[in-house]
């Protein structure tokens, strides 16, 4: 993804150069017919510069994508230990809301897990998760498992 937006970038600044160098190319030769070879024997430079800007602009953006995540991280999900979806989100140039919907994801998950514990519990395991080891132990039918699992009141 890095190396498509480098491109699009450098592609961008040559058409934002495109003035002074249409006065300065060959009588006839039209923008479009530059190509990479003729930019590098002709005008290194020019080159050079492009270049300069096109990685200038992608390590911004690469900046605020990376502070966007771990803003969202402090702000919406304060203490609840997404330091791990925020690491692989950096290191793999996840998007930030494709990392948001991965700590959201994780929130719900943890809600759900905590709603599922009895007054008390101390695992973390789901009656549904214990049912299922006890059948396949035990080889009995799911209903039975579920009865034999159940917490008593």
């Amino acid at each position: 993804m890095f190396k498509i937006d480098k491109i699009h970038l450098l592609l961008e600044a040559l058409r934002k150069r495109h003035d002074r160098l249409q006065n300065e190319t060959e009588e006839g030769m039209e923008f479009k017919d530059i190509t990479l070879e003729m930019l590098t024997k002709e005008r290194p430079e020019l080159l050079e510069s492009v270049r300069t800007e096109a990685v200038k602009e992608a390590v911004k953006n690469e900046r605020a994508r990376v502070l966007s995540i771990i803003k969202v991280e402090h702000t919406e999900f304060p203490g609840m230990k997404m330091e791990a979806i925020t690491e692989e989100a950096i290191e793999k140039g996840t998007a930030l809301d494709v990392a948001l919907a991965s700590m959201r994801a994780k929130k719900f998950k943890d809600v759900e897990v905590a709603a599922n514990k009895g007054p008390g519990a101390k695992t973390s395991t789901m009656h549904l998760d214990k049912a299922t080891a006890y059948a396949k132990e035990h080889k009995c039918s799911m209903t039975e498992a579920l009865r034999a699992t159940a917490e008593k009141k």
